[in-house]
Order: C-alpha cells, then structure tokens, then sequence
C-alpha cells in the first residue's frame, strides 16, 4: 500500500486565534484515522484503520467462525 495522504506543517487560526502550527502526519492506504468536521474538530478515532475495527466489532460479517462463550469472556475482561 501507498501515501494517500500527506500534510506537512500546517497551521490554522480561527478568527486571528491560531488553533494549531507545524502540524505533519501521513495516512496510508486502508487506514482510515479520523473524520474532520467542517469547523475542523476530530469527529472520530480508529487507530486499527475503519476495517479493523468492522472486523473485530463484527467478525461474522468477514467470515469469522465466532465462538460466542470466548466472545462473552474477552468483553468480561475489557
């Protein structure tokens, strides 16, 4: 997989207030790790990208034998 995204050193201000500065990241092919809203605010977090998330909230969608006594015990012990 590739860069599909790259920021480097960005600033911002809202209204002469600056928000942030010197901002870099870059985001990978298949990793989703945030949505940003219209007045800039993160909306959302997934540090496994969006599918590894579907995958482990859902695993029978993606063709996962799901053993629901060892599903019950993991979510017991988080």
């Amino acid at each position: 997989m590739g860069t599909i995204l790259e920021v480097d050193k960005v600033y911002k201000y809202f209204g002469g207030v600056k928000a942030n500065e010197n901002i870099s990241l870059t985001v990978e092919q298949g990793s989703i790790v945030g949505l940003i809203g219209p007045n800039g605010s993160g909306k959302i977090f997934f540090p496994e990208g969006i599918m590894g998330w579907l995958r482990e909230k859902y695993p029978e969608k993606f063709g996962e034998v799901v053993d629901e006594a060892d599903r019950k015990a993991q979510v017991e012990l988080k």
